[in-house]
């Protein structure tokens, strides 16, 4: 069981900006990814409603999943006990807009991935 982010083509990773505003921003949202990663770590996440939803419309990736965490979303892969970080947005529309799904696929098929390290192991 791993735990892994997506890194672009420039050598950034989406999902620790993200995170690194949350904690600064809203130290109660951070503190919910923060026990997500636990969960996963643990292999306790569970990958039902109410905390996760699994996203099934106009995506062809059968284990992608976001997370609801306030009114922002975290989307990611499951993949045979391996857990894929790839994309977070805040909320503003009732469905998840054609963007964002069109990020999270961009995302999938690049396969740039890094093992996962908490706040205090990336700074």
């Amino acid at each position: 069981m791993a735990i892994f982010v997506y890194e672009d083509n420039r050598g950034k990773i989406p999902f620790y900006e993200w995170r690194d505003k949350i904690a600064a921003k809203d130290p109660s949202i951070y503190r919910k990814v923060q026990d997500m990663i636990a969960m996963m770590r643990q292999q306790n996440l569970p990958l039902t409603r109410p905390l996760v939803k699994r996203m099934l419309l106009r995506l062809p990736y059968r284990d992608l999943y976001k997370i609801r965490l306030g009114k922002y979303r975290l989307m990611f892969l499951a993949d045979g006990g391996d857990y894929y970080l790839l994309h977070a947005f805040r909320k503003t529309t009732q469905q998840t807009p054609e963007k964002e799904r069109h990020i999270v696929s961009r995302e999938i098929e690049r396969h740039q991935y890094l093992p996962y390290q908490d706040m205090t192991e990336n700074h």
